[in-house]
């Protein structure tokens, strides 16, 4: 962490909470909007298959790092976008605790395929 300068830090996105109603057909619906931005550098860690239903899908867990950023802390269901790439937040770190950076791990969706 202490050797982090700005210019590692080269990816920006687009950071969404979700909120849910419900549509006029009594159905829950989930919609997304922009609390705010972020320019991070990604870490890919891990990746798994997984067949549901006779559909094969595989996920990427990826740790994105960038500046401490308050607006990530404390909420449920958020997602980065960055260009094509769908970044669902799992957990967000400070491990320092000195609020100067944090890790974000995320699933990466990588696509669903007929088995």
């Amino acid at each position: 962490w202490h050797d982090m300068g700005i210019g590692l830090f080269r990816s920006k996105g687009t950071v969404q909470s979700a909120s849910r109603a419900q549509n006029s057909y009594g159905e829950m619906v989930i919609t997304w909007g922009t609390s705010t931005y972020v320019w991070f550098r990604k870490m890919e860690t891990m990746g798994s298959e997984s067949t549901v239903a006779l559909q094969k899908s595989a996920q990427k867990q990826v740790t994105l790092e960038c500046r401490y950023n308050a607006a990530l802390v404390g909420v449920e269901e958020q997602r980065i976008l960055a260009g094509t790439k769908i970044y669902n937040i799992v957990a967000v770190l400070d491990e320092t605790g000195d609020k100067r950076y944090m890790r974000i791990v995320c699933t990466e969706d990588m696509g669903v395929n007929a088995a």
